[in-house]
Parts: C-alpha cells; sequence; structure tokens
C-alpha cells in the first residue's frame, strides 16, 4: 500500500468461481541467487469434491512467466518435506529469477530492483470460496551490489576522512551495517579516485559549542581553493549540517550566489552572508540564525566542501559540534533563576514575602541543560495574579496577566513591576515563561515549586504607606533629654551651637512596620570635607544608627554624633545630615539624600543672630527707583509717584548673619497710617502674600519673575548661608484707592525662626523711600504749531500711493492710515512728564456714517457706519487692545469718496481708573483729541481740454514745433480738473525727445545726453474754480552745456513730448499724457495744434550777408559828410534782426567803430537796405 510492502506471516488464498486462485505475493532482489526455499500451507480445504485423493496443483509466477510446482493431495497442511521430490521450489525461483522475461516489479529508495512472485492454485472440482493459508516462506539468496556515486558512497567516504583528526598517513573509515532481521554481508573490490589540488578549510566563530536558537548570528568562514595545475577552477561550495533531526545544505556559486538546497521545517534561516576572492578560488562567511523549531540533538556533523568546474569534488573539511553535557541543538527552555525583591533590594520568601507596590525579580532563562540564552524575541516572561471565580456552583482559581515583557539579551531578567497605587494586602502571584514555540517549556527546579503550568508561584502582603518624617530635633546643650522642651526643632538651612555630643531625636509615623533603627548619615564641614572643596561628597558622610523607642504609630529615634570640629570656624563650617530607613514591606522614608542642596537638614555651626532692615527702595518695571525729596535727582513729585496698574518693584535690602534660610518672613507696611496696604514674604518657601484689597502681587510669568530674594550682585541666592540679600516683590497698587492723597511713609519689619524681630519707619537710620499715589489718565494730545505738524496723536499714510499730510489731503480707496498715540497719566503730563500706563487697555473705534451730497462741486457717495475696518458697513466699532499705553492702530480708508468722522475711547477700565479725555477734548481744536476725519477721494485728476500752452520768450503760441531757437526758454500754462486736493511740489511737467513715440523710441543724442529718463520741471499750483492753474515759466528744455547742443545735422524727423506727471493728495495720478498700456508715450491731446503738447523738434538760425554797399559821394573829400548804403540778405532758415558794425581805418592804423545799426525784422530770404 502507497507503494510500501508490508511482511506477514500467513497469507489467506480463496478459490474463485473459475476454480483457481492467485495470491501469496513475495519480493526478492534483482540478481539474487536462490541455495534454499521453502513454503507451507495450513487449513487447507481446496480439495475435489468428487475424488477424495485429489487436492489442487499450484505454479510459481512472476509477471506472466510461470513455473508449474506439480499436484498436491487431499491435505489439510504440508510443509517442504511433505512434497513430492519432483517439486524444487528452490529452482523454480532461480528460473524465474534469471528469465529476462520476468519483470522487475519496485525499485527502492536507494536505487535496487526487485522482483515480485506469487502462487497459482487450480482446483477445477474443488467448491469455490474454499479456503488455503500459506505459511512458512524461507528463502536463502546471495545478492551482490556495488555501492557507488550513485549510492553517495563517494560524499559519505570522504566525509569519514574529513571526520578524522589525522593530518597525514592512512585514515580509517568504518562501516556500520545495520539490518533488523539478521543476515550476512562481505565487502571486496574497494576502488578509490583521488586527485589532488582542491582545498577547503572551515571555522566556526568564537568555537561554539552548538548551534541554539538563541538569536545569535553563526559564522563559518571557509575557504575554498583549486591548484591551477588541476585545469580547471572553483565552482560551487557547499556546507552541510547532518543530525538525526535532519540534514540542512546551503551552496554558493558566482552564478547562483547564496542559495538554500534544504532545510527541513525551516530550521535555520540564512542571514546576509559574504564572499570574497582569494588566491585561487574563494573565501566565503556563511551567516545564518538558529531557529526554535530545530529539535534537540545531541550531536551536529557539519562538511564544508566545494565542487571544481571539472566536476570534481574535493576533500571536504568538517566540524563536530557534540558538547559534553548538553545537546548541539537544544530548543528546550527553562526558568533556571528566580528571586523576588522588595523595594529595599531584600529577597523575599516565595511563600510569605513582603512589598509595596514595586515587586523587582531577578532570574535566569536558559536551554536546558546549557548556559545559554534562547532568542529574548522567541518568548514572554508574565506575571499573573490569582483571583477566585465564585459565579459558578464550585469557586475556581483563576489567573489573570497583570504584566508581561519580552526575553532579555543574555537570559538575565531584572524587572520591577508596578502592581497599581490600590493594591494592598495579601496576594498570589506566579511567574512564567509563555509564546515560546519549537521546543517545549521545561519546568524549574522543584526548589522553586512550580505548578502544573511550569509557573513559579509566589504570595505577597502588599503595604504602600512608606513611613514618614515628622521631625527632627537636637537637644539644646547638656540638658535632661527626658524634658520635651529642652528639645528644639530642626529646620533645613537653620544654626547649632556645635558640641561633642550633639543629640538628636527623629520622629517617624508608619501604619504599620515601623523600622526598628534608622541611619543617620551626617557630614561635618571641618571634619569630612576630605578634598576641602565645601561639597558633602557621598562618600564624605559618616553613619550613626538611631534607635527607637518602639512605640506606635509614631516612634523616635535618637542618637549622638560630634560636631565640634566646626566651631568658631571662618567661613562657618556647615552639617549635612540626611536620613535612611525602611519598612518590612522596603517603602524607604524619604529623609533626604547627600549633599548640601538634597539632604534633609542642613545647619551652621554658630550662636543665634539677629536680622537687621538696610534700606527700602522703590523702583518702577524699567528700574528706575522712585526718589525722596531730598535726594540730589529728586526732579518732582512724579518721579516718587507709583502710579495705579503699573508694576513697582518694592526693594528691601536686609542681613541675618544666620544666613538668609534663617528668615521667617519679611513684612512691608506700604503706609504708616493704615493697615489695608500691607505685604509679607517667607523666603523658605518662595511665597509672597497679602490681604489688601487695593495690592495686587505680580506672579512668576512672561512678563516677570515673581517675588524673589536675591544676592546683593542681584545673582540667585545658592548658599542657604549668604547672610546679605535684598527682596524684590513686585506689585501693582490698584486705582481708583480713596484716601491716598499725601506722601505714604512705609514701615518695613523682619523676623527670624527663633523670633528675633525688627523694625523701621520713617526718620530711623534706615533709608526709606516715602512715595505718592496718582491714579488718573488722558490722551497725550501734543501738536508743534509754529511748523504745523502733528506729535500725538500722529496719522501716517502707509499704502501706496502715499498722502503726505492726512489733515489737509484726502486718502486713496483701501488705504491704510497708521493711527499712533498714546494715554499718560495726569500728574505727569502737568510736569511735561509721559509716565504711561502699563495695564492693557482698551480702544474703542467707531466711523460715523457718511451722508451723500455734492458741496464744493464734488460727489459724495453714502457709506454705512463702522470701525477702524474701512471695507465694512456694519455699524459696530472696532475694538483694539493694547499695553504700554501706546497704540498703533490700522484704519482702512472706505471705498467710496467721502469726509468720514472717526471717534475712539477708551472702554472697560478698570475698576476705578478715570479717563477724563473726554473733558480734557471738549475745548481742544487740535487734530485727533476724540476724533478725526479721514477724507477719501476715488477721483483722479486730469488735466482740462484744451488748456495746454507753451510760449516761447517773447510770448508766441508754440503750435506744432519747438526749434532750436526757443528749446532753452519755454513758458507752460494749463489747467487741472480736480475738486479735493493738490498739493505744492506734488505735480511736474515731463518732457523727452523721440525718434518715435508710438514705439517708445528715445532720440539716441538725447539719451547720451541726458539719459533714458525724462526730463522734468515742477508746476506751480493755483486754486482756480474746479481745480488747479498749473504753470512753469522759461523751462529749459535742454539743461546742458553748449557743447552739447544738438547741431543741424543731428535733428531730423525728432519729436518731443510733454506730458503730467504727479498725484493728488489721495495718490491718483494726474491724467495728462505720458506711457500706454500699449508702450506708446501720449501727449495731451487737442484737435488743436496750440493745445497739443506733441512737437516737431527742428533746427532754427537767422544768418545774413551783404549783398551790396554803396557809398555817396563815391569820391569824398575832406569835411565831406558820406551816406552808407548797405544792402543786407537774410540767407537763414528764421526770420531776425541783424546788428551791423561800421568801422574806419586810417593809414592802415586801428579800426575804429564809426556806428552800430540794427535792422527791420527780415523774412527768410528778405532784403533790407
Amino acid at each position: 500500500a502507497n507503494n510500501i510492502h508490508y511482511g506477514t506471516e500467513m497469507r489467506t488464498l480463496t478459490l474463485g468461481l473459475s476454480g483457481s486462485v492467485e495470491g501469496g505475493e513475495f519480493m526478492l532482489p534483482v540478481g539474487a541467487t536462490v541455495s534454499a526455499a521453502e513454503i507451507g500451507f495450513e487449513n487447507n480445504h481446496i480439495y475435489s469434491t468428487t475424488d477424495v485423493n485429489e487436492g489442487f496443483s499450484w505454479k510459481l509466477m512472476s509477471g506472466l512467466e510461470e513455473f508449474d510446482l506439480g499436484e498436491i493431495g487431499n491435505m489439510s497442511s504440508a510443509s517442504q518435506e511433505s512434497y513430492p521430490q519432483e517439486m524444487n521450489f528452490t529452482s523454480a525461483l532461480n528460473t524465474l529469477m534469471q528469465s529476462s522475461l520476468t519483470p522487475t516489479a519496485h525499485i527502492d529508495a536507494n536505487g535496487n530492483g526487485w522482483k515480485k512472485f506469487r502462487f497459482n492454485i487450480e482446483s477445477l472440482n474443488a467448491t469455490s470460496g474454499s479456503t488455503i493459508d500459506l505459511v512458512g516462506l524461507d528463502v536463502v539468496y546471495d545478492v551482490t551490489h556495488y555501492i557507488s556515486d550513485v549510492n553517495d558512497f563517494a560524499w559519505e567516504l570522504a566525509q569519514g576522512v574529513a571526520l578524522s583528526s589525522a593530518t597525514s598517513g592512512l585514515v580509517n573509515v568504518p562501516i556500520a551495517v545495520h539490518a533488523e532481521s539478521g543476515g550476512g554481508l562481505s565487502f571486496s573490490s574497494l576502488s578509490v579516485l583521488t586527485t589532488p589540488g582542491y582545498t577547503t578549510t572551515a571555522s566556526l566563530l568564537n568555537n561554539a559549542p552548538g548551534l541554539y536558537p538563541n538569536g545569535e548570528i553563526y559564522e563559518i568562514t571557509s575557504t575554498h581553493t583549486v591548484s591551477p595545475l588541476t585545469g580547471a577552477s572553483f565552482e560551487e561550495a557547499y556546507v552541510v549540517f547532518e543530525s538525526l533531526s535532519g540534514d540542512i545544505e546551503l551552496t554558493y556559486s558566482d552564478l547562483d550566489g547564496f542559495t538554500v538546497v534544504e532545510n527541513p521545517n525551516n530550521y535555520i534561516t540564512l542571514q546576509a552572508s559574504s564572499v570574497a576572492d582569494i588566491t585561487d578560488g574563494k573565501e566565503i562567511t556563511w551567516r545564518f540564525v538558529v531557529n526554535s523549531v530545530w529539535d534537540d540533538t545531541e550531536q551536529v556533523r557539519i562538511f564544508v566542501g566545494q565542487t571544481a568546474s571539472n566536476g570534481v569534488n574535493g576533500l571536504p573539511d568538517s566540524i563536530v559540534l557534540a558538547p559534553v553535557g548538553g545537546n548541539a541543538v537544544e530548543n528546550d527552555v527553562a526558568v533556571t533563576t528566580f528571586s523576588v525583591l522588595n523595594e529595599e533590594g531584600i529577597v523575599q520568601d516565595l511563600d510569605a514575602g513582603n512589598a509595596n507596590r514595586y515587586v523587582r525579580m531577578l532570574g535566569s532563562v536558559r536551554l536546558e541543560a546549557l548556559d545559554v540564552a534562547p532568542n529574548p524575541l522567541s518568548y514572554y516572561t508574565v506575571v499573573e495574579e490569582r483571583s477566585i471565580n465564585s459565579s459558578g456552583e464550585t469557586p475556581v482559581f483563576e489567573w489573570t496577566e497583570i504584566a508581561n515583557q519580552t526575553g532579555t539579551i543574555g537570559g538575565n531578567f531584572d524587572w520591577t513591576i508596578d502592581l497599581g497605587p490600590a493594591t494592598a494586602g495579601e496576594h498570589y502571584y506566579r511567574f512564567l515563561l509563555t509564546g515560546y514555540e519549537g521546543g517545549d517549556t521545561v519546568c524549574p527546579s522543584s526548589e522553586y515549586r512550580p505548578d502544573d503550568a511550569c509557573a513559579i508561584p509566589f504570595n505577597l502582603t502588599i503595604d504602600q504607606f512608606s513611613p514618614e518624617l515628622v521631625s527632627v530635633k537636637v537637644l539644646n546643650g547638656q540638658v535632661d533629654p527626658n524634658v520635651e522642651s529642652n528639645w528644639r526643632s530642626l529646620v533645613d538651612d537653620t544654626w547649632v551651637i556645635p558640641s561633642n555630643n550633639q543629640y538628636v531625636k527623629v520622629g517617624v509615623t508608619d501604619l504599620q512596620d515601623l523600622p526598628a533603627t534608622l541611619d543617620l548619615h551626617y557630614w561635618v564641614e571641618y571634619q569630612h570635607d576630605a578634598n576641602s572643596d565645601g561639597i558633602a561628597d557621598e562618600s564624605e558622610y559618616a553613619v550613626v544608627v538611631l534607635t527607637g523607642d518602639g512605640a506606635y504609630p509614631t516612634a523616635n529615634y535618637t542618637g549622638n554624633y560630634n560636631d565640634l570640629a566646626n566651631q568658631e570656624k571662618d567661613p562657618v563650617g556647615r552639617v549635612s545630615m540626611f536620613l535612611e530607613g525602611y519598612d518590612l514591606a522596603g517603602n524607604s522614608i524619604e529623609g533626604g539624600s547627600y549633599g548640601i542642596f538634597n539632604d534633609e537638614v542642613t545647619y551652621a555651626s554658630m550662636p543665634s543672630k539677629s536680622p537687621e532692615i538696610l534700606e527700602f527702595n522703590i523702583e518702577n518695571s524699567a528700574g528706575r527707583p522712585l526718589l525722596n525729596s531730598n535726594h540730589p535727582s529728586y526732579e518732582g513729585d512724579w518721579n516718587q509717584t507709583m502710579y495705579a496698574g503699573n508694576e513697582y518693584h518694592l526693594i528691601v535690602q536686609a542681613e541675618d548673619r544666620n544666613g538668609w534660610r534663617d528668615i521667617d518672613y519679611i513684612q512691608v507696611d506700604l503706609t504708616n497710617d493704615r493697615d489695608d496696604l500691607t505685604l509679607y514674604y517667607f523666603p523658605r518657601n518662595e511665597t509672597a502674600w497679602t490681604d489688601s484689597p487695593h495690592i495686587t502681587i505680580v506672579p512668576e510669568g512672561v512678563d516677570s519673575d515673581g517675588p524673589q530674594l536675591l544676592r546683593m550682585d542681584g545673582d540667585y541666592l545658592i548658599n542657604p548661608f549668604t547672610d546679605e540679600f535684598y527682596l524684590d516683590l513686585p506689585i501693582r497698587i490698584n486705582w481708583g484707592i480713596v484716601g491716598l492723597q499725601s506722601l505714604a511713609s512705609p514701615v518695613i519689619s523682619i523676623a527670624d525662626l527663633d523670633g528675633n524681630d525688627k523694625r523701621k519707619i520713617v526718620g530711623s537710620t534706615t533709608e526709606i523711600t516715602q512715595w505718592y499715589y496718582s491714579d488718573g489718565i488722558r490722551l497725550d494730545v501734543r501738536t508743534d504749531a509754529v511748523n504745523d505738524l502733528m506729535i500725538t496723536p500722529y496719522f501716517t499714510d502707509v499704502s501706496e500711493p502715499f498722502t503726505s499730510d492726512v489733515r489737509e489731503g484726502y486718502v486713496y480707496p483701501g488705504d491704510t492710515v497708521a493711527f499712533e498715540g498714546q494715554f499718560a497719566y495726569i500728574d505727569g503730563l502737568l510736569d511735561s512728564v509721559y509716565i504711561l500706563p502699563e495695564t492693557e487697555l482698551t480702544l474703542e473705534v467707531t466711523r460715523l456714517a457718511a451722508d451723500q451730497s455734492t458741496a464744493g462741486g464734488v460727489q459724495y457717495f453714502p457709506y454705512g457706519a463702522g470701525g477702524a475696518d474701512g471695507t465694512k458697513q456694519d455699524g459696530q466699532p472696532t475694538y483694539h487692545s493694547f499695553k504700554g499705553g501706546a497704540f498703533n492702530i490700522n484704519i482702512t480708508a472706505p471705498i467710496s469718496t467721502n469726509e468720514y468722522t472717526y471717534q475712539f475711547r477708551l472702554i472697560n477700565l478698570p475698576d476705578g481708573a478715570v479717563d477724563i479725555t473726554e473733558a480734557f477734548c471738549a475745548s481742544s481744536t487740535s487734530y485727533g483729541c476724540g476724533e478725526f476725519v479721514i477724507k477719501v477721494d476715488a477721483n483722479a485728476p486730469s488735466v482740462k481740454s484744451n488748456t495746454w500752452t507753451a510760449r516761447d520768450e517773447a510770448g508766441t503760441v508754440l503750435e506744432e514745433s519747438v526749434s532750436t531757437s526757443n528749446f532753452r526758454c519755454i513758458d507752460i500754462s494749463l489747467q487741472i480738473e480736480e475738486k479735493e486736493a493738490l498739493f505744492q511740489g506734488d505735480v511736474s511737467v515731463a518732457w523727452k525727445f523721440y525718434v518715435d513715440p508710438t514705439s517708445d523710441i528715445t532720440w539716441p543724442f538725447y539719451g547720451q545726453i541726458h539719459g533714458i529718463d525724462p526730463l522734468t520741471a515742477p508746476l506751480s499750483l493755483t486754486p482756480v474754480a474746479g481745480g488747479y492753474a498749473a504753470s512753469a515759466e522759461c523751462v529749459d528744455l535742454w539743461p546742458s552745456i553748449d557743447q552739447e547742443l544738438p547741431t543741424q545735422e543731428q535733428i531730423n524727423n525728432i519729436e518731443v513730448v510733454f506730458w503730467i506727471v504727479g498725484a493728488d493728495s489721495a495718490g491718483s495720478a494726474v491724467l495728462g499724457g505720458g506711457p500706454t498700456g500699449d508702450g506708446s508715450i501720449a501727449p495731451i491731446y487737442s484737435g488743436e495744434a496750440r493745445y497739443n503738447s506733441l512737437y516737431n523738434f527742428i533746427y532754427e538760425e537767422a544768418s545774413y550777408s551783404v549783398k551790396e554797399i554803396d557809398l555817396l559821394p563815391r569820391s569824398p573829400e575832406v569835411g565831406d559828410s558820406m551816406t552808407l548804403t548797405i544792402e543786407v540778405v537774410n540767407t537763414g532758415s528764421k526770420a531776425g534782426e541783424v546788428t551791423l558794425r561800421i568801422q574806419s581805418v586810417v593809414d592802415g592804423g586801428i579800426p575804429v567803430t564809426e556806428k552800430t545799426v540794427t535792422s527791420p525784422l527780415i523774412e527768410i530770404d528778405g532784403e533790407v537796405d
């Protein structure tokens, strides 16, 4: 069945209807020679029903071949000895075995062929269904097998050689033979062919004793070389692991890389491995981890070898893992050690332990019988708590997991769990491993009393209440310790007189299990400070055991020590003390730690000293002090005044030779004539306190450090025995306090922990600053009337286009106007001192609704009310919070042309605060005093049609052209339509010379002299009906030296264009020619040439020649009067007048001017005499 052949002692055959039956199959190996064979039968019921002597005939068959065994009479049973002599069963087997016609019926796993034989029994006269039992089949045969590479003989032989420890000579390779049913075996004709030149070495990293599922990456390093003399090269390397659990094979080749050939059940996982070329071969590092599914194995044999390119298998190297006392592969785990400790670190009895909420467990997890930890990721350690389920008829125990963690690297765990704040009383727990797969979880040893789940149970009584330190006291000298009044309570950073027998008493309370003793760790500076660094190092403390009196629930622990080494030392010596102690559950007493800043008590070795007040000052938030009237820098009551709502710092300078920590409190009474302005500061807990309804203490925050006691240099107090210091107590005094009109005189008090106190008042030797109170505020309104300038409030147009003066001009729709100003205290304003309130204030800004009108010829459109945001007409004011008294609010101008009135006021003032701005502004005409007006202009100014005019010096209106004869002095006039406002200096005339203004092509000669930008000249503005008249006199269109003037040859089809640049007060540009969106330059256009600002630029010059001269009389004599007639022709390009100078020369002498004559106007080509 299933291609498996099973043997049996007996086989029953049943006769068929045809009178015959086949069966009793058996197999023999191909090639076997039978030397003896026998077969018997029993319980035979096959015989003739007609002849009592007739039994059956039978044959031996194989395939289709058969051998007749003869006739058997009517016998119920028989064996070989009972058969007729002619029946030779042995001969029959050999005949059929040797026949080539008998088939091979089966080939086994080792490649061996087997022939199948069967019996045929026939009895035609017997009853069908009759049976016979065949028994006693025995065959003795010889068979020869050839063990070769087909049977991996060479591989097994090579392994045997590799396992030998011999490095030379002969190697004995044993062959073990196993058989289940006896027999014999002999070997002969051993033939082994070897060849040198193929070498493999292998080593296991760190000589690991075995392969274990511990998460470790194992490394096998192998080298494989093939000698060049072999004519071959390296082709493939392999690693084979052989064990009773199964075999694993890994290979490497340059073609396929690293390959897992065989790995049943994923025993290992191949990791990133590497290969390197070496001389004649490779060095390979095989990396892998072992998985927990690889079952226990006593021994693992590792064979590492290679195959060369010629097919030769080199002799492998071997590594044998067979550790003594354990397995080479082990996958069973167990908890090998375990203990439970309380927080004190005391190991607890697993049956009756004591602990608080923090339970510590120490132990180890190992692979069975090995000091090797399993992979920490392969298991969990778990703590479960037992509970009783009473819901059924019979209560049952149930276990609930309360904590778990993954395994630990190395297997040793130190695990502290938190049982929770509410756990108390007796509880039952157990510790176990879970989640481990592959191997078994072995129970811990019997000393841990494992339960049926191999868990370790432990029982704990939980007490979470720590012993509480009630008091630390020192005996006041050598007095009776039994009298309680002789004991003085110690606080941290106090003083104690040194003694060689300093007695202390410590009070401790607990709900249960008070410690029997306490350890007092003490450090006497001049005795124990070994390195003299003033630091109480942990190693420098001495210890004295304090013994308890056994009382409950509060016990007193007493002991004594010597601190006389600190006596009368400079600087003063210190003593540091801290306490240690634990109750039964491991709860520790909170008694400090080592170090001056962490201990329970530090004291200075000295007697008690009284504190002193050195000085009292008041500073504002900027650090500027208030000054008494007798101070050289006193300027007036304003710098001796605390203003309501502002922050002030009360500065108390003091000293205490026992150190600042000896101070109990500092008391400040801000005035000596009332009791509702008192403040306290307690240095030990850094707390400031007042019950005054008129004062607020400023706490620590973003803007304040809060109340603090500091060194005299302003640094933090670190040394508790610093004896000079000052209190910085920041306060705000409230608004509207009644009865503080006169000068206030503070009273300062200080007290230490021993009850010593001092009180200082005005008039004592201590400097104490007196103060006034002020709380009225109003808007600060100031102007420079002489120069007509705003000071405060101040309004600025911050959006392009800009308006230079918001008061007079208009702003563009949507512009942002910065509204800046400040509120100040009235008392300061009267002295021209501007003290601003620091508290947060809120300004309400309201924009009144604007009505429709046409006043002044301007179309004003209606616009709804609102606040600072001019885009909204919701009728709602806007609110603007600010600190420090000064505000800067952005007013967004409405988008419609009109004049808008804004009103503003402070709202939600602090209780008692008064703003008198409204009353002050009622009699003020200053812009921005309580209200202001912003005028919005959405209309752009434009040059009025047919008003542009250009004239030369003679007053002649220029039409169509400008010439070189007049372009150095042109008068310009025009009108600009603008119904709002234009400012002087904001409008100019611009011009430029072009080759083609429609394409903005500048005349190159102009660009050479003047650059690419147009030239400009300011226009003078004069208001007229509907706008402004603008003019400029004698504008030089070519401001340059004469050598830069254009010549006639350079002027050829050149045009000069004029336009207007500038803007109205709202910033809207004047519409009057200039650059356009299509890239051209437009003039001020008119259908009439005289009003058009585009001109041809021409060369124009008058030149003259004398055509004829006539003298009468023609021959004058001395004394005759002469008439000289000169005919002059205008040969130039311009009409003009010519001036002639007439000179005479006598006898070749110097010419003398006789007369100068100027002609009338001579037209071009005209003549005149």
